[in-house]
């Protein structure tokens, strides 16, 4: 399932973000993967331990990276090349989603608050 067909926003600014933020988050949900990125699915450990001192790798944690790449990856996909340099290091999906929601709300903010200044401030004109 391409991830383009469902989020038709590519988010490369303010401007975009709402409509990005919402598209994504519908797919998100269709997928029932909503947990990864609001932090109701927690991260596993890597490792269990099965045997006094014996650790083995944990196969929900293998599951979890799974899907945390998948929806990593989908996030990569939907943002301009500009976010991708920005967020590309970041290893996980939900400190990605975190700090794009950090940087626009944050931004969206700021201009509703502008415009509603700019509102307040119209006066009526003479007729």
């Amino acid at each position: 399932m391409n991830i383009t067909t469902y989020v038709t926003t590519i988010l490369a600014s303010v401007d975009d973000y709402l409509s990005w933020e919402t598209k994504f988050t519908s797919f998100i949900i269709m997928h029932q993967l909503h947990g990864m990125l609001d932090g109701s699915i927690l991260q596993p450990p890597p490792m269990i331990l099965v045997a006094h001192d014996f650790t083995e790798p944990n196969p929900a944690y293998s599951y979890w990276l799974h899907v945390d790449q998948l929806i990593r990856a989908w996030i990569f996909a939907t943002i301009s090349k500009d976010m991708l340099c920005e967020v590309r290091n970041i290893s996980h999906a939900l400190p990605i989603w975190k700090h794009l929601a950090n940087c626009f709300d944050t931004a969206s903010l700021a201009r509703v608050l502008d415009v509603k200044c700019m509102l307040t401030n119209v006066s009526k004109s003479p007729d």
